[in-house]
């Protein structure tokens, strides 16, 4: 179907399928008759309704098995079309044959007694259980899945933390860069994702920063809960996809729901994508989980070179390699490319919050979750202390706002200036300290990018300390650590954050011809390493957003737009980069 909508219009063309939107349907619905009408046939006939509803069972099967094989034909795909067949004949099975067929069963024999005992005539007691028998069966009508008209793309997007936010606020605008159509956007997420477009929020994205064995598990409920709004909202809004970012566990169950409750609507899953794949490559997790994991979904987007031949070995064939999310931060790539400039922005922000500019200044960094805050805040101004460090700038993201700004209204023994904001305002923070301690994650990356030199502390529980030692695979916990293969971060972990240590190590970071030089030089060349295996004016949202918009064209959506979608099939080309200053600016 080709009618001439226009440039940047978005058109679905209606597939039939032969076993779900013709006549052939309401084969499925011949046990329930045959029970209906149980009284009045041959035993013969009577098993031969199950035959035939079975037999629809097993005919839709092999169909959607063939028709996937059709659009998936990568290698390892028969397999894994035949398990998902295999899964889905015995959904089917209970669903289609087995409930309803005792169902129907129980009404007619329920209404029977109670025409008995209702002592209803002969007559009206034959007919009239076959009457209810029938008239109970479900015959829903299926709309057509996707009508052939001009309708705004609907994609639901699903972010955990701070982190995930800034991704997806860049997918956001290379998806509206490379459809030059109306897109809807909604779903989960943060300050940057609500200002780059997305309509509407189901629930703050606060309500899934948490961790920890004991938060976690005592918000099992409210997380159900979550997970349940999450999957309401999308049966009901109807998004051509969804993309899950980070938040793994939170991700995995919601797909798994999304996944079931389509296919006992008969109805196909939207594509479902997940940015940020689970890190197999360092922590011990069955191999079972992580291949279930990665059946859930279309692609899953990967950040690091390193992490691909992990999902292969499991056999998981929809992983994409797009690359870190530093690629997308313009404004650190361009504070890292211009010193100049950097140093500009060192004496500006000094200047702005009444800092000499030889007087030593340290970024605090204590994470995006309200147990890191509360875990490492504390210790961050102990080591301050003890340092003699008198001044600190402490860029902080939304979702702990008010957590920070209470502390820090309590402890005056250390002179913090808060800097509201990610984005190109923790840029700035950064880049005009002389060092930085920062939580493990996200974070640690950007820093060393900047040229900060950094401590690396992550504070847990002796539990917590204790199964994490017992379950990782790597040596390291820091992103540049683990590309170097060795400890140029000095990593403070578990019981290792005593305050006497930390400010021992912060000491040593100040001093111009000791740690600190040869921390940032070798720094420097892993930055390099991870930028530079990439064209100059890469971005990994494009790619993946590249990659989504292929996966809904081959579920039957069809795409006019410019020549966008050409260009970023070559990511080199600087037409195809993200207009990242609008993202920068509100961070």
């Amino acid at each position: 179907m080709e009618s001439e909508i226009g440039v940047g219009n978005v058109l679905r063309i209606e597939e039939k399928n032969l076993t779900r939107d013709t006549w052939i349907r309401y084969l499925g619905y011949a046990n329930e008759i045959g029970e209906s009408f149980k009284r009045f046939v041959s035993r013969r006939s009577y098993l031969a309704s199950y035959l035939t509803s079975s037999g629809y069972v097993v005919a839709d099967a092999c169909y959607q098995c063939q028709k996937e094989l059709e659009r998936d034909s990568g290698e390892g795909s028969r397999i894994r079309v035949a398990l998902q067949a295999g899964d889905s004949l015995i959904w089917q099975s209970l669903a289609s044959v087995i409930v309803p067929g005792i169902t129907i069963n129980r009404i007619v024999a329920l209404t029977s007694s109670a025409c008995k005992l209702g002592r209803v005539g002969k007559s009206a007691s034959a007919v009239l259980p076959t009457i209810v028998g029938l008239a109970s069966i479900p015959l829903r009508q299926r709309p057509n899945r996707i009508p052939p008209a001009e309708m705004p793309l609907k994609v639901l997007l699903v972010a955990g933390e701070a982190s995930g936010d800034a991704i997806g606020a860049h997918l956001i605008s290379a998806l509206r860069k490379q459809l030059r159509c109306e897109v809807r956007f909604w779903g989960v997420g943060g300050d940057l994702m609500r200002s780059n477009g997305m309509d509407k929020e189901i629930f703050p994205m606060e309500e899934l920063s948490f961790m920890g064995f004991k938060e976690v598990f005592s918000r099992i409920p409210h997380f159900l809960k979550l997970k349940r709004r999450v999957v309401n909202v999308a049966l009901e809004g109807k998004p051509d996809c969804i993309v899950f970012i980070d938040s793994n566990g939170f991700s995995g169950r919601v797909a798994r729901s999304l996944k079931h409750e389509y296919r006992n609507l008969h109805e196909p899953s939207p594509p479902m994508f997940q940015y940020v794949a689970p890190s197999i490559w360092a922590w011990k997790r069955p191999r079972y989980r992580s291949r279930r994991f990665a059946s859930l979904f279309d692609g899953m987007f990967l950040l690091y070179p390193f992490e691909e031949p992990h999902w292969k070995e499991l056999g998981a064939e929809n992983t994409i390699y797009v690359g870190s999310p530093l690629l997308d931060n313009r404004a650190l790539l361009n504070v890292r490319k211009d010193s100049v400039a950097g140093e500009q922005i060192r004496k500006r922000i000094r200047t702005m919050y009444g800092v000499g500019q030889t007087e030593k200044l340290v970024a605090l960094l204590p994470g995006s979750r309200t147990q890191e805050v509360s875990s490492h805040l504390g210790l961050f101004f102990e080591v301050l202390r003890q340092t003699s460090v008198s001044r600190a700038l402490l860029p902080y993201a939304s979702p702990v706002r008010s957590l920070i700004e209470d502390y820090c209204a309590k402890d005056k023994s250390v002179d913090v200036t808060l800097v509201p904001g990610g984005g190109a305002n923790m840029v700035e923070a950064v880049t005009a300290c002389d060092a930085a301690m920062a939580v493990s994650g996200t974070v640690v990356l950007e820093t060393a990018a900047l040229g900060t030199p950094l401590l690396s502390v992550y504070s847990t529980g002796g539990l917590r300390a204790l199964m994490g030692r017992y379950l990782a695979k790597v040596r390291y916990a820091s992103i540049p650590n683990i590309l170097a293969n060795k400890e140029i971060i000095p990593e403070f972990l578990g019981t290792a954050c005593e305050p006497n240590k930390l400010s021992n190590a912060l000491r040593s970071l100040f001093d111009e011809t000791g740690m600190r030089l040869g921390q940032t030089a070798q720094l420097s060349k892993v930055i390099d390493n991870l930028l530079q295996s990439h064209p100059p004016e890469y971005s990994p949202a494009m790619k993946a957003a590249a990659h989504i918009i292929s996966c809904l064209e081959q579920r039957g959506l069809e795409i006019k737009s410019s020549s966008m979608k050409e260009e970023a099939k070559h990511l080199d080309d600087p037409r195809a980069v993200l207009n990242e200053e609008k993202i920068d600016a509100n961070g």
